[in-house]
């Protein structure tokens, strides 16, 4: 089954045509168990995916790479670590030294 990368644009009729039709997709008896475990969870919180674009003047990030780049920090620098209690010790003391995390805002490029 070929998948097609559609836009929803600004019509709320286009998303919830394309939410009912991955409904319907999850609820086929060929769609593996997994899959619709993912599909309906991921439907079910549908609005935290979108919270970004309901929410504009909290400037919340559009991507979670500034979190992936903090793991990245923490991972690197607990790499020596041999227990577990001093392994939450140096992450607690990473979060409470870097209290903020900086994300680039959306930058559009033009081709």
């Amino acid at each position: 089954m070929a998948w097609e990368k559609k836009s929803f644009g600004n019509s709320p009729n286009k998303e919830i045509e394309c939410t009912e039709k991955l409904y319907e997709l999850l609820s086929d008896k060929k769609c593996p168990r997994r899959y619709r475990m993912i599909g309906i969870e991921f439907l079910r919180r549908l609005d935290d995916f979108r919270a970004y674009l309901k929410y504009p003047e909290l400037h919340l990030p559009h991507t979670t790479n500034c979190i992936e780049s903090f793991n990245k920090i923490i991972r690197d620098r607990c790499k020596h670590v041999r227990t577990s209690q001093a392994l939450k010790l140096r992450a607690v003391t990473l979060l409470r030294v870097r209290t903020t995390v900086n994300c680039n805002h959306r930058v559009f490029q033009q081709n």
